[in-house]
């Protein structure tokens, strides 16, 4: 009798400190959840733009899922040459948010029909991430390049969802805009992405995500700008 007690006051106590060990490696995103709601509400829209000329949408959709945020994001983009498509890009992510950062992601990115395919995972206090790039782990939570969560810029790494690499990095204030940038996004704070990736990306005076700027893969400027934020 006393031996079944001493197990059950084991078992108890080890399924306490399991509950506890789980909520510190994924803390509720209580502040984070809060700041989704008042910067976005429900979703942020971007018009993408290819040298200039809109030839996109880009959408990212917010939502509480038990204990954890769950963000999506979907991405359309077809470039014509006499009303004919000769290139086309599809991103869809889903991914659920702790406080901290990503718990998981589901990414996949299509180029022309070429799928591929980004996962990552957060066990105990590990990250393992899985892509076309191959296999890497981080021992602390990461952020993705899915931009909208400005605490991003505190970070020396990111997770390129569409690579599937943990990318080193570091921001800086933005030098000259290329030509391409709308002027609606010159309104709002620029911050530059170097290291292994390059990118621009914007942030106005609410700490929303506005705006990105990169280079295509045939040396294009990409450019994303907030359709939505002016309706908000």
């Amino acid at each position: 009798m006393l031996n079944q007690t001493l197990s059950a006051i084991i078992l108890t106590i080890a399924g306490s400190l399991s509950c506890a060990a789980q909520a510190l490696d994924c803390p509720a995103p209580g502040a984070l959840a809060e700041f989704v709601e008042a910067a976005y509400g429900k979703s942020v829209e971007f018009d993408v733009f290819r040298n200039g000329k809109k030839v996109g949408k880009h959408e990212t959709r917010f939502r509480a899922a038990g204990e954890k945020l769950a963000v999506s994001s979907k991405m359309n983009l077809v470039v014509k040459v006499l009303f004919i498509p000769v290139y086309a890009f599809e991103y869809v992510s889903d991914a659920l948010w702790c406080e901290d950062g990503l718990y998981s992601l589901d990414a996949v990115t299509d180029k022309n029909g070429n799928r591929t395919v980004t996962k990552l995972v957060r066990d105990g206090h590990q990250t393992a991430v899985s892509g076309p790039g191959g296999d890497a782990t981080s021992p602390r939570p990461l952020y993705p390049t899915n931009h909208w969560n400005s605490r991003v810029l505190d970070e020396k790494q990111v997770l390129n969802t569409i690579t599937g690499r943990i990318n080193d990095v570091t921001f800086s204030s933005c030098g000259v805009l290329p030509e391409s940038v709308p002027p609606r996004l010159k309104r709002a704070k620029c911050h530059a992405y170097s290291g292994d990736l390059e990118a621009l990306v914007w942030f106005d005076d609410q700490q929303r995500w506005v705006g990105l700027a990169f280079k295509g893969d045939d040396g294009s400027d990409i450019v994303y700008a907030c359709s939505s934020c002016e309706r908000q």
